[in-house]
């Protein structure tokens, strides 16, 4: 099973003071992938999208209606797409890795 685990965290330091958050846990949200052809610009913006998804689902976007809570939960979703980013270049380095070998076996093959 594929996936990247996404990390939400809320980092609102203007409107909340950071001892607020000393004992919060962040949701941890899981991100599949692999269905997706990682090697492929098409199969990257999928996961890209996902991963997006996944960030203002557990950053709980949609439901802020004051102007602190929208600042909070787009602050979360920066900071989840941040921490998410080192998760999805491994995901698609694995998969250039994991093409090139096939390539590399399908030539010697040949040979």
């Amino acid at each position: 099973m594929t996936r990247i685990l996404l990390t939400a965290v809320a980092l609102t330091a203007a409107i909340v003071p950071a001892a607020a958050f000393a004992n919060v846990r962040a949701p941890l949200v899981e991100v599949r992938h692999g269905d997706l052809d990682l090697s492929s610009a098409e199969g990257r913006e999928r996961l890209s999208k996902r991963v997006a998804t996944a960030a203002d689902s557990a950053c709980v976007v949609r439901s802020a209606t004051s102007l602190a809570d929208q600042m909070a939960a787009r602050a979360c979703v920066r900071v989840a797409l941040q921490a998410a980013q080192p998760r999805v270049a491994a995901a698609i380095d694995r998969a250039g890795q994991r093409l090139a070998l096939s390539e590399d076996t399908a030539n010697a093959a040949r040979r």
